[in-house]
């Protein structure tokens, strides 16, 4: 059983975007993402599939890696968990096509486009007082583009760096 985004197309053309993609995630072990990181929805006009990164000491998901595939294209994006916001393809960190000329070329795209995200460097950001964090922040390192925070105010001093990505092999 092949548990890569979890769930059922509708059409046909989705059920083949769904199992193009999920042959190429055989190898995203290396990138520290397994089936349990991934999800495919069918509540809404177009297919969604994500991936969820994580930060493993923390129990957290940092952010989540968003693909629409309306049955032609395909859109992606660095988006909320909650899948309420739109994908702007010429935003920053995002990507879409034009229509494609088949549902696994449209998948061979996305899978890219994920792996090419996922390979990204993250850091962990942490800033303390004694021995308690006051604020964490997670970013994509190569443009400090933040993907999310906890705690409140602002940072003082310096922060603790911890590389999160290129993934640590357990």
């Amino acid at each position: 059983m092949n548990d890569w985004f979890d769930g059922d197309g509708r059409t046909d053309a989705e059920r083949r975007f769904l199992a193009a993609l999920r042959d190429r995630a055989q190898s995203w072990h290396q990138l520290g993402i397994t089936p349990d990181h991934t999800q495919a929805w069918t509540d809404r006009a177009d297919l969604y599939v994500h991936v969820d990164v994580d930060d493993r000491d923390q129990r957290c998901i940092i952010g989540t890696l968003r693909v629409d595939f309306d049955g032609t294209r395909v859109t992606g994006h660095w988006g909320a968990a909650d899948f309420c916001d739109t994908i702007d393809p010429s935003a920053p960190d995002s990507f879409g096509t034009p229509t494609l000329g088949s549902p696994e070329e449209a998948a061979d795209r996305a899978a890219s486009w994920l792996k090419e995200q996922l390979r990204r460097p993250i850091e962990r950001r942490e800033w303390r007082q004694g021995e308690v964090i006051t604020r964490c922040d997670w970013v994509l390192a190569d443009t400090d583009r933040p993907l999310c925070r906890s705690g409140q105010g602002l940072p003082l001093g310096a922060p603790r760096v911890t590389v999160l990505r290129p993934s640590r092999q357990p």
